[in-house]
């Protein structure tokens, strides 16, 4: 049995942004987000998904933490009675298109505006340095953050009085998982609280909520408190040999923390770096659903582009471990126990991928099985345009020909007959546009939506 309620490695985990507390309007209402939820199953064939709402509770995003004890009132659909309700009409309306729906929130931060800001000054529960001050954290929207001691919090029983609300008050523990944003191990050097004590003190909620089955997903890899799925996947190369995907995976990996498996610390530096030089080769690159949703809540565009030459070889890369890493001066290579192999040229960073010798990706032309549904079905993408040749899986039956049809927001379009000779097929891939590839047969192929 595995200990994670979802098997993020092999979901399309990411987030959607609902409203700022600087602006009157949500960037996306109820009825909204299931649409995008609706267009994100039809473009990706149905993978399965896993979805953090930002911005959810009070005023928005960063709004009267440490309190979690509302949705924002903002987000109350006209038929509802109250926004709480809406949130859980979203989530209904979610599970039925394969989507689990719950919340990204924050563990680190206080407002002095939240209900909970006087409790936690009483009870000494913020962090503070040596002379006794309290330690201030980001400027969000305007408005300075303060740091909660994590420890503190626990010991005193307000940690868990927190997630006891949360689950309360929404179906989280029905969705299983819950994203905690930063959710960083602190010092406190005022309380004589190490960093190694706010550690223990994360495990322990991370176990609490575990134990009430939710698994905790964050924002970065510390490899003393670790997670399931991360935003910021920030592994090395040697961690990502020793640790497999199904125990911890994410989306890109610039960020500032840096992991130091030798001695199996984490720490930060003052600029961006990436976990490893070629994060792609390792599969290192989901769908980050939020910017795309932002950018284009109606057309998603950017989405296939993320996806396929994302998504797509991440999940079949997922599926197999990495075993050996191989750098010379001309290759960056990286190679899978069950025969998948990823190769970048250093000097132009063209990216290579290849499962049993046939090729799923030449630099931003993809080619790759859809293996969440059933069947056989390829999924294909250029982000250039032009004309490839592609090998059909071993697996496939022997067939003369293929429907080829372009993926869209409500299905697949008219689909056309593509030829097949010798296992292998030529495809005119339009720039931008993902086609589905199928074993030809009587009509127009799958081309069924997702219920509305």
């Amino acid at each position: 049995m595995s200990k994670f309620r979802h098997a993020y490695h092999q979901t399309l985990t990411g987030k959607l942004f609902l409203k700022k507390k600087t602006s009157p309007q949500a960037e996306l209402m109820p009825d909204e987000v299931v649409a995008t939820l609706r267009r994100i199953q039809n473009l990706s064939r149905g993978m399965p998904t896993i979805c953090y709402l930002v911005g959810w509770q009070y005023e928005g995003h960063d709004s009267k933490y440490p309190a979690w004890h509302d949705v924002s009132p903002s987000w109350k659909r006209a038929t509802d009675a109250t926004a709480r309700d809406s949130f859980r009409w979203v989530v209904s309306e979610a599970r039925k298109l394969n989507t689990v729906v719950s919340v990204h929130t924050n563990m680190c931060d206080a407002y002095e505006d939240s209900p909970l800001w006087d409790t936690y000054v009483k009870e000494d529960l913020l962090v503070r340095q040596s002379d006794g001050s309290l330690k201030k954290g980001g400027v969000w929207d305007g408005q300075q953050s303060y740091l909660v001691c994590k420890r503190r919090e626990w010991d005193s029983g307000r940690a868990r009085e927190r997630i006891d609300a949360l689950l309360e008050l929404l179906p989280i523990q029905e969705a299983g998982t819950v994203h905690i944003d930063v959710f960083q191990p602190l010092a406190s050097p005022f309380h004589g609280v190490t960093v190694e004590d706010d550690a223990a003190a994360m495990r322990a909620m991370i176990a609490y909520f575990r134990s009430k089955g939710v698994d905790v997903t964050k924002e970065w890899h510390h490899h003393e408190v670790p997670v399931p799925w991360v935003v910021h996947h920030n592994l090395d190369e040697v961690s990502r040999l020793r640790i497999p995907a199904s125990n911890v995976c994410g989306c890109g990996s610039s960020w500032n923390v840096r992991v130091d498996p030798a001695n199996n610390k984490t720490w930060f530096s003052n600029k961006p770096e990436p976990g490893c030089r070629f994060p792609d080769a390792w599969g290192d690159a989901t769908c980050a659903t939020e910017g795309i949703a932002l950018r284009d809540k109606e057309q998603l565009s950017g989405f296939h582009d993320a996806f396929c030459l994302g998504t797509l070889p991440w999940y079949l890369l997922n599926r197999q471990r990495p075993v050996e890493h191989r750098v010379t001066r001309d290759r960056y290579t990286v190679r899978f126990d069950k025969g998948a192999l990823s190769e970048v040229d250093v000097a132009t960073g063209k990216l290579t991928q290849t499962l049993g010798g046939r090729p799923i990706r030449v630099g931003t032309d993809v080619c790759a099985p859809v293996l969440w549904r059933q069947g056989h079905e390829l999924m294909a993408y250029s982000r250039t345009g032009g004309r490839r040749r592609w090998q059909l899986p071993p697996d496939w039956p022997r067939v003369n020909a293929l429907t080829v049809a372009e993926i869209g927001l409500d299905g697949l379009g008219p689909a056309r007959t593509v030829a097949v000779k010798a296992r292998g097929f030529s495809l005119t891939m339009p720039a931008g546009r993902a086609l589905c590839v199928q074993p030809a047969r009587t009509g127009t192929g799958d081309n069924t939506p997702i219920p509305s």
